[in-house]
């Protein structure tokens, strides 16, 4: 599953890219909606760095965008996150 990264010079936005969607959709059995991103404020850029390399928050993020907790996206595979326009991954997945 990749999570597509965009920063700027005050704030981060986190979106799923469009075929993590599409199956994820697919595996979903509930009628509730997802959020379409995911957008957290910073103060300067370095601040969004830090915010980025935090584990913890990376995965809250993948939950939020996901529904699901952090043991059933281990179930499905590798969470990536990606900075869509640089087609460059921001962190070790294993990490």
């Amino acid at each position: 599953m990749t999570i597509y990264v965009g920063t700027q010079v005050d704030r981060c936005t986190f979106e799923l890219e469009p075929r993590s969607r599409q199956r994820l959709n697919a595996r979903r059995t509930d009628e509730g909606s997802l959020p379409r991103s995911v957008f957290i404020g910073c103060d300067t850029e370095q601040d969004c760095v830090q915010i980025l390399g935090r584990d913890e928050l990376r995965w809250t993020i993948a939950e939020i965008l996901t529904g699901m907790e952090r043991e059933e996206l281990n179930q499905i595979g590798q969470v990536e996150f990606r900075d869509p326009t640089r087609n460059l991954a921001l962190f070790d997945p294993a990490a």
